[in-house]
């Protein structure tokens, strides 16, 4: 089990961090207790996340006397004396607060040798993998060397809710070509940008923002015309404890196309082939699953706190 005792998010560098927490009943925590959303009391809402050193990360300790429960957390940049419902979201996450540490409720219990596994039984063999890193078989080392790319290639096949965050881009300048109006610093834990919106503002979700990606010595660019920019994108989740089942058996038939050939003298009955097709059947099934845990429709809740923040 994966636990932790901080609220935890990185981002640029020098911002004022805080976050707000909200249970699933849209009751916030006041600093002494829970309450429905009230505009007078948002600055008691502020939770301190003061970034370490000049890392650009940040790290606060959870309130004492937090209720258990499961929370919405939304990290901010307080950019005033005081802290405000339109201060710049930078980045949100949903916790489990058991009153002692959050605990990670994505973990499965599957380890990289399990999806290899999975993935040479998808060949009709019986043989198994106890450790991927030090065994010396032809089935460890084909899984050593193409274990990586399978589940890159997996992640970004479309976007798995537990692989996607939503962060604030960090501005490196104003009118970097004559182009471009902005450009900021790509996510450097992003496999793939799959949406381009705005940070402070809401925007029509079918509207399609323009941008282009560049890159320097640093890094990865991103040049657009949005101001205060907010990407969603897939991030390279490497614990294999939080991939969810569908995403296991994906990316297993993945993995089994990779080293078909390797271990198969060239793959004369197409198992490989197979193992795509298959796979693309769990993309499907994914998918599928995921539409059906979303409102897509263009019409949308307007929360209390929404209203209050829009005025």
């Amino acid at each position: 089990m994966i636990t932790r005792l901080k609220l935890q998010f990185s981002g640029q560098s020098g911002l004022t961090g805080y976050a707000i927490l909200r249970n699933l009943s849209d009751e916030f925590w006041d600093g002494t207790e829970v309450e429905d959303y009230a505009g007078a009391d948002y600055a008691t809402y502020k939770v301190s996340v003061p970034e370490i050193a000049s890392t650009g990360m940040y790290s606060g300790d959870v309130p004492t006397g937090l209720p258990v429960n499961r929370y919405h957390v939304t990290y901010k940049h307080q950019a005033g004396a005081s802290p405000l419902a339109s201060d710049r979201v930078i980045f949100q996450e949903i916790i489990d607060w058991d009153g002692t540490q959050i605990i990670d409720d994505l973990v499965i219990g599957s380890s990289i040798a399990d999806i290899c596994n999975l993935a040479i039984s998808h060949l009709g063999s019986g043989k198994e993998i106890a450790n991927v890193e030090t065994e010396t078989s032809q089935e460890a080392l084909a899984c050593h060397r193409y274990y990586e790319l399978a589940r890159d290639t997996t992640l970004k096949a479309f976007p798995w809710p537990f692989a996607t965050r939503i962060a604030a881009l960090a501005l490196i300048e104003e009118d970097p070509t004559p182009d471009w109006y902005y450009s900021y610093r790509y996510p450097l834990n992003s496999l793939y940008l799959w949406k381009l919106t705005s940070a402070t503002d809401v925007l029509d979700p079918n509207v399609k923002i323009p941008y282009k990606i560049i890159g320097d010595d640093s890094g990865r660019i991103l040049l657009t015309n949005m101001e205060d920019a907010s990407v969603e994108y897939i991030s390279r989740v490497e614990n294999p404890l939080r991939y969810p089942p569908d995403f296991i058996e994906a990316l297993s038939y993945r993995l089994a196309a990779f080293i078909t050939p390797r271990l198969s003298n060239g793959d004369p009955f197409k198992l490989g082939e197979k193992a795509l097709q298959m796979f693309a059947f769990k993309i499907r099934e994914a998918m599928a699953g995921s539409a059906n845990e979303e409102v897509r429709d263009g019409s949308w809740y307007e929360s209390e706190f929404l209203r209050e923040r829009n005025g």
